[in-house]
C-alpha cells in the first residue's frame, strides 16, 4: 500500500520542481511541458517504437490558494501528431496518416466544446484510430481489444510485427 503513496509523492515533487523552476527562470529556459496521450507500440523489422502519438502543449503552474496544488493547463495551441518515429517502419503510409490525423484533429476541434482532454477518450479515441488504421492495417486498439487490461499497468508488449495503440497518457517536459 506504501508504494503508490510513494510513487504519487515522487510524480509531484518532480512536477511541482519542474512548475517552480519554469516560473523564476521566466522565458529564459527554453523547456516545453508537453501532455502526450495514446502510446504506441511497435517492433517490426528490428526497429521498435515505444512512444505517444499525440501531443499537447501545456503550463504548470502552483495554486498559491489551494494548498500548493500543481494545476497543469492547456496552452492555447492545437494538439498534433508526431510521426516521424515511424518513418522507418512504415514510410509509404505516414503522410497518409498525417493527413488522416490532421483531418480528425479538426473535427475533434469542432465537435468537442472543452477540447481534447486526457481524461475522456472519446476526445481523442477517433484520432488514434484513424492514425493506427492508416499506418497499419492490421493495428490493435488496446482499449477496445483488451477492455480487462488494468488501468495501471504499462501496455504489453507487441508479440507480432503489429502496432499496439493504447489511450494512456504522459507529462514530459522537452
Amino acid at each position: 500500500r506504501e508504494l503508490p503513496r510513494r510513487q504519487s509523492i515522487y510524480a509531484y515533487q518532480k512536477l511541482f520542481d519542474l512548475a517552480q523552476r519554469l516560473s523564476q527562470s521566466g522565458a529564459s529556459e527554453s523547456i516545453e511541458v508537453i501532455w502526450a496521450i495514446g502510446h504506441a507500440k511497435w517492433r517490426r523489422n528490428g526497429i521498435e517504437i515505444d512512444l505517444p502519438l499525440i501531443e499537447l502543449g501545456v503550463e504548470l503552474e502552483v495554486s498559491d490558494d489551494k494548498g500548493a496544488d500543481v494545476l497543469i493547463r492547456p496552452r492555447h495551441v492545437s494538439p498534433n501528431v508526431s510521426l516521424r518515429a515511424f518513418d522507418n517502419l512504415a514510410e509509404d503510409q505516414v503522410q497518409l496518416a498525417e493527413q488522416a490525423c490532421q483531418q480528425a484533429l479538426l473535427i475533434v476541434e469542432r465537435d468537442e466544446p472543452d477540447g481534447m482532454s486526457p481524461f475522456r477518450p472519446e476526445s481523442f479515441a477517433s484520432v488514434l484510430k484513424r492514425c493506427g488504421g492508416q499506418l497499419d492495417n492490421d493495428f490493435e486498439y488496446l482499449p477496445e481489444s483488451r477492455r480487462g487490461l488494468a488501468r495501471n499497468l504499462a501496455p504489453p508488449e507487441p508479440t507480432g510485427e503489429n502496432l499496439l495503440l493504447n489511450d494512456r497518457w504522459v507529462v514530459y517536459a522537452r
